[in-house]
C-alpha cells in the first residue's frame, strides 16, 4: 500500500508540477502511519524503508509513465464532482473515471486487466479482455 502511495505522489507531481498538494499531504501522512505502525521502535529502519519503497515508487512511474499518462489526462478532462465515497480522503471533490473507462484506457496501452468491482452507480459488468 505505501508504494501505491508514493507512486500516486510522484506520478500528481510529474503530471501538475503546480497543483495543490492538499491529496498528497493526505496520502504522506497515511504513509507515515503505515510505517510507524510496521518500525515502530525503529526510526532508523523506518528511514530506510521509505527511501527503499520511494525508489521503487520511482521506478514504477517511470516504467509506466505512458499509460499514467494517458489515465491522468483522462482524469483531468473530467468535471469536478462531490467525494461519494469514503476513501479516507479529507478533500471534498474529486475527479474520477469508472472501472470499465480505466480498463479500456490501459487496453490502448497494452495492459489488460479487469475490474470486478462497481460503484453505486454502475452496475456490475464483467470486462471481456
Amino acid at each position: 500500500m505505501v508504494i501505491v502511495l508514493f507512486t500516486g505522489i510522484i506520478a500528481q507531481k510529474k503530471v501538475c508540477p503546480n497543483a495543490s498538494t492538499r491529496s498528497a499531504a493526505d496520502d504522506e501522512n497515511k504513509i507515515d502511519q503505515y510505517l510507524s505502525a510496521i518500525y515502530r521502535a525503529n526510526e532508523a529502519a523506518k528511514c530506510v524503508a521509505r527511501s527503499y519503497l520511494t525508489q521503487e515508487a520511482e521506478r514504477l512511474v517511470e516504467t509506466f509513465w505512458f499509460a499514467i499518462r494517458i489515465v491522468a489526462e483522462a482524469l483531468w478532462g473530467k468535471e469536478w464532482s462531490p467525494v461519494t465515497e469514503d476513501w479516507g480522503t479529507m478533500l471534498q471533490t474529486d475527479k474520477t473515471v469508472n472501472g470499465s473507462e480505466l480498463v479500456s484506457l490501459l487496453k490502448a496501452c497494452e495492459i489488460y486487466c479487469r475490474v470486478d468491482d462497481c460503484t453505486p452507480d454502475e452496475p456490475l459488468v464483467t470486462v471481456a479482455d
